[in-house]
């Protein structure tokens, strides 16, 4: 059988994996690159071996090196525009801007979690939003992260795992 992933010691605990990844439809052959800090080489060796699991699994996803900005700019314009009416579309692009952007838009997608969420509602509260706001942000944000999902930029969406505020009747 072929090797399909090498490492490499760059200096005192970094290593460099490489993972083969197949040939795409140029021709050309496609590798993923990752620098880990790990003690020893076993311990690289290791995540190596993770990572080709999680290939051979299909759960392995290239991580995308993006901001949400950027990533909600495509989600905006491929997929929003043409899946809800215009009025939505306009109330949905407002939240996004108001609440949404301002909090985590200089963030990589790679590095969204539950936490950054959750502090983003948090301060939502705190600067005297409703707990409506907040929820139809939730609903956006959530809608933005499942297509990224369906895209292969995340594993899992961290909207899943925050706490919103009640909504009082």
């Amino acid at each position: 059988m072929r090797q399909r992933g090498s490492i490499r010691e760059m200096c005192e605990g970094r290593f460099r994996i490489a993972i083969y990844l197949g040939i795409d439809t140029n021709g050309k052959r496609k590798y993923y690159y990752e620098t880990i800090h790990c003690s020893n080489k076993k311990e690289a060796q290791k995540y190596l071996t993770q990572k080709l699991n999680e290939i051979d699994n299909g759960a392995f996803i290239k991580p995308v090196n993006m901001t949400l900005r950027e990533y909600l700019d495509e989600w905006e314009e491929n997929t929003l525009k043409a899946r809800v009416r215009p009025k939505t579309y306009k109330s949905y692009k407002q939240l996004i801007e108001l609440y949404i952007k301002p909090h985590l838009e200089n963030f990589k997608i790679k590095d969204i979690n539950s936490l950054l969420i959750q502090n983003m509602y948090t301060a939502m509260i705190t600067k005297g939003l409703s707990p409506r706001t907040v929820r139809s942000t939730h609903t956006v944000l959530k809608n933005a992260l499942n297509q990224a999902i369906k895209w292969q930029i995340m594993k899992t969406n961290p909207c899943d795992n925050v706490d919103l505020p009640k909504q009082a009747r």
